[in-house]
């Protein structure tokens, strides 16, 4: 998001605060040096429709601004507070923000800011447009119907289709580590990773090539620090579902059952104390500047955005075809593994783009349940290896019995994942070719 302020384009970020703290007392953190000098502040009521599930519903906000001017001259950097509530049908949202404006010249100034802002007080990064806030709240968010998507060239079509998707990542990010042992806000905070990094793929050629890779590379390391967690999450329900289909040997899988129910408490242990709310909050904000700074190179900066992404999804949908000239080897994990990713990657893109996936439906079906049992594959094989791995400097002989019954119970999974395979991915190809005409 941005404004004009005379010749300028100011930048916009909005930080919202995860505590529940009064104005004063967050003004009193977060100004701890004295930088700022707090302006007596407005009482602002607003209204405005949104449309929510197709409806129109009325937003009505009442909401305090205060300015919070820089002590000395600092032209090109403002900062408010806007503190507040805004109610709809039945919800109510609380609103603690500080919106940063910014341009290019003053983008380190801003960065040291931040910094030093999420030092103090803990925020996520947030839309700062209130209303389209909600919509992403609500799920009815339409990155086409943007003011800033209107005659979109690829620039802006970059915004529009990755902010709210960084915005998802922040707060997945603080729900998770509030409480990393809760299995849903991990797997929501994954996908949504996921899904951001399989976007910025999806414009991957009109984008500065060095910096597009080191992003790639950031974002796959974010999600690279979840990943022995959610392991050790499906191995223990694996377990779980194992001892309770009448397997007697299985019921007696305590010793296996007590040592994953370890390795998940220091996994745990390690994600509370190396990993920070405040430092992915940074790094999304790093994001968020490169892109407000027009990383599209010079050769597809006057392209049209609806041209490029037909170009890509064409060009994914030939990649995914392309596997389709002889069955693939599914017993090849490796293998496997890749394709898992190819479909991962193109049903994410096709979902988040709209403008490309019309009539798609059927296909993005039966996509998902391919991608599913790629999923199931690729658990069933890690869990025998987890299990062998995890017993390596064991001694005893009861838990080495456990965990052969364990391995052998994901080896029976497996291939029967791989022997249903087959047909969903025949059912799949004939879809997309379908939809490619």
């Amino acid at each position: 998001m941005s404004i004009k302020k005379g010749t300028f384009i100011m930048n916009i970020l909005c930080l919202q605060a995860v505590e529940n703290i009064p104005p004063d007392k967050l003004i009193k953190k977060i100004n701890t040096k004295h930088v700022f000098s707090p302006q007596k502040y407005e009482k602002i009521e607003g209204k405005g429709n949104v449309l929510i599930c197709g409806e129109k519903t009325k937003v009505k906000r009442s909401y305090c601004r205060q300015s919070l001017k820089f002590k000395g001259e600092n032209e090109f950097i403002n900062v408010w507070l806007e503190n507040g509530v805004a109610v709809f049908n039945d919800t109510i949202i609380y609103q603690s923000d500080l919106y940063i404006t910014y341009n290019a010249k003053s983008i380190d100034k801003a960065e040291k800011l931040v910094k030093a802002l999420l030092e103090a007080v803990p925020f996520i990064l947030v839309e700062p447009d209130m209303y389209e806030r909600i919509k992403q709240m609500q799920g009815s968010f339409d990155p086409l119907a943007l003011p800033a998507y209107k005659n979109a060239n690829i620039n802006n079509g970059l915004l529009c289709h990755l902010c709210w998707q960084i915005y998802a990542v922040s707060a997945a990010w603080a729900k998770f580590l509030e409480n990393p042992l809760e299995r849903v806000a991990l797997r929501q905070l994954r996908v949504k990773i996921r899904r951001l990094r399989s976007c910025l793929s999806f414009f991957k050629p009109a984008l500065k090539v060095v910096e597009c890779i080191e992003w790639q590379s950031k974002l796959r390391a974010q999600g690279e620090e979840l990943s022995r967690l959610r392991e050790l999450d499906v191995v223990f329900m694996s377990l779980t579902r194992m001892g309770n289909v009448g397997n007697e040997a299985a019921k007696k899988s305590s010793h296996l059952g007590e040592l994953f129910i370890r390795a998940r408490d220091e996994e745990m242990l390690r994600i509370r104390t190396q990993l920070s709310l405040a430092a992915m909050t940074l790094e999304l904000v790093h994001l968020l500047f490169w892109l407000q700074n027009r990383p599209v190179t010079q050769n597809y900066s006057a392209k049209s955005l609806k041209k490029f992404l037909y170009e890509r999804v064409d060009q994914w949908s030939n990649n995914i075809m392309a596997l389709t000239e002889r069955y693939p080897e599914f017993s090849d994990m490796q293998a496997a593994h890749k394709i898992r990713i190819k479909v991962k990657r193109f049903r994410y893109a096709l979902m988040c783009f709209p403008e490309v996936n019309k009539g798609a439906g059927n296909m993005l079906r039966r996509l998902k349940r391919l991608q599913d049992m790629l999923g199931f594959l690729h658990d069933d094989y890690v869990n025998g290896h987890l299990a062998e791995a995890i017993i390596t400097e064991e001694d005893d002989d009861e838990l080495h019995y456990e965990a052969a019954v364990f391995t052998g119970w994901e080896s029976a999974k497996v291939e029967a994942s791989i022997n249903g395979l087959k047909y969903l991915w025949e059912d799949f190809c004939d879809e997309l070719k379908v939809w490619k005409k």
